[in-house]
This record gives C-alpha cells, sequence and structure tokens, in this order.
C-alpha cells in the first residue's frame, strides 16, 4: 500500500507539477484486476457507474442486487465473514494501484465497500483514485470518511493532514489557507504524539512547510526524517525545495545523502 499511496499523497507531482504515470495493464494470475472474484461476478451493466466510488450513489437493479448476493455469500465462504472479504479486496485495490491500474483499483474499493460500508480502507482508496483524477475535493471528503473509522490509524492521519495542506495551497480566500494549514500542522502534530519516531510523517510535515513557504522548517523536518532512519525521501522533492532555498543544515552530513538523485 505504501508505493501507492506516496505516488497518490506524498509524490514530487504534488509540488512541482510532473504527471502521473498512466494505468498499466499488468498481467498474472488474476489478469488485469488481480485475483480473488472477478468484478464482473456482480452483473453492473453500466460500467461508468462501476467505476464511481460507491457506484456513484447509484440504486442497484433487482438483477444487480441479486448478483451481489451471490458475490457477498460467496466472499463469506472464501474468506469467512464480509469484514475479512472486504480487508482482503480492498488490498487487491491497493495492489492494482500500485500498478497504476485505477480501474481495476475502483472496482476493487466498491467491493470492499458493498461487503462492509465500514472499512476505512475502502474510503482511503476512493480518495486515492479521485486524487489521481484531480477530484481533490471530493478525495478529501472520502480520507475524511476513513479516518473517521480509523481515527488512531498513523498512517492515515499523515495522509489526511498532508491533504489538508494540499488543499491549503489551492485555496485562494487567506484566511481559509490559514485554517487549512493550521488543520494540517495540528493533525500532523498529534500523529507525531502517537508515534513520535515515524520517519514518515516527518517527511509528509516536510513537504506541508514546502507548500506553506516554511522552507526552513522543511529542511529540518527531512533531517529529522533522516535521523530517524527513513529511506523513502524523494530527491526530486529535495531538490525543488532546495532551489527555493539552501539547505541551512548544509554542514550536516547527511546533506549530500538527501540531495543525491539516483538516475
Amino acid at each position: 500500500m505504501s508505493v501507492c499511496r506516496s505516488l497518490v499523497w506524498l509524490a514530487v507531482v504534488a509540488v512541482v507539477g510532473t504527471g502521473l504515470a498512466g494505468c498499466s495493464k499488468p498481467k498474472g494470475p488474476g489478469g488485469r484486476h488481480g485475483g480473488g472474484p472477478h468484478p464482473a461476478a456482480m452483473a453492473t451493466p453500466n460500467i461508468q457507474v462501476a467505476l464511481l466510488p460507491m457506484y456513484g450513489g447509484v440504486e442497484r437493479t433487482a438483477r444487480e442486487k441479486e448478483a451481489d448476493a451471490r458475490f457477498i455469500a460467496e466472499v463469506i465462504r472464501q474468506a469467512g465473514s464480509r469484514e475479512e472479504g472486504s480487508r482482503r479486496i480492498a488490498a487487491i485495490g491497493w495492489a492494482n494501484c500500485r500498478r497504476n491500474d485505477f480501474a481495476g483499483a475502483i472496482l476493487r474499493f466498491n467491493q470492499a465497500w458493498l461487503l462492509d460500508p465500514k472499512n476505512p480502507q475502502a474510503y482511503w482508496g476512493f480518495g486515492a483514485v479521485l486524487q489521481h483524477e484531480s477530484k481533490l475535493d471530493k478525495a478529501l471528503e472520502m480520507v475524511e470518511k476513513a479516518y473517521e473509522l480509523a481515527p488512531d490509524d498513523i498512517r492515515l492521519m499523515g495522509d489526511l493532514a498532508y491533504a489538508y495542506a494540499r488543499k491549503a495551497r489551492d485555496l485562494r480566500d487567506p484566511i481559509l489557507k490559514e485554517e487549512y494549514f493550521d488543520k494540517s500542522a495540528r493533525l500532523f502534530e498529534r500523529a507525531l504524539r502517537l508515534a513520535p519516531e515515524n520517519g514518515r510523517l516527518y517527511v509528509q510535515m516536510a513537504m506541508m512547510h514546502y507548500l506553506r513557504m516554511q522552507y526552513d522548517e522543511a529542511w529540518r523536518k527531512l533531517h529529522e526524517a533522516r535521523r530517524l532512519g527513513e529511506k523513502d525521501i524523494d530527491p526530486y522533492f529535495v531538490q525543488a525545495l532546495a532551489r527555493k532555498k539552501a539547505d541551512p543544515y548544509a554542514d550536516e552530513p547527511t546533506t549530500q545523502t538527501l540531495l543525491k538523485v539516483e538516475p
């Protein structure tokens, strides 16, 4: 899940505007949509509806409801419960997301939601796909819903906090902008109180400070992330930050590592 979420919430595309890669169509067991019950197990004639989170809120037809019931029964037979089946299918959704197969991902997250409407992974996944589609407000709503269902999930807290920073960046109203940046900072602070040694949070905070044009603080958070052993620091983000302001910790031994871009 970490790769897809990095693409969605952490990748430097959010900062310097590089486009995400298009959906690939990897082959293997289960085909494009991964293993487990195939999406066709639920009869949804309108593929456009099938590719909308929660099926777009459209009432299911009698035929679709019958197919859904068969699908749910089969999942329970295989997984033991709706909740466990939802968890497994959501994991397939994230695997599809990692492969940039966002159509396959949304089909799986919809199945996970159908099985268990209280599974935060389904809403988190909806947010990931909507973010990829540049539907940022809707994506934020979905991640907020996931957070309501899993308020102590550290990774989710970090993703939502960074999403608030993204929202703040795009707002024109200076008062609302500061409100969302403050909201982001408060949620990061809560996450760090629960997980003070989580290097990924410091990377996300660095990006939040970048968007807030607090470049010294962004550098400080990056160095703290490195001190904690975090290796997933996007070198292109570091270069973007360096173009805004030189590293004030230039004498630190970690600086060259931070600025190195792998070919």
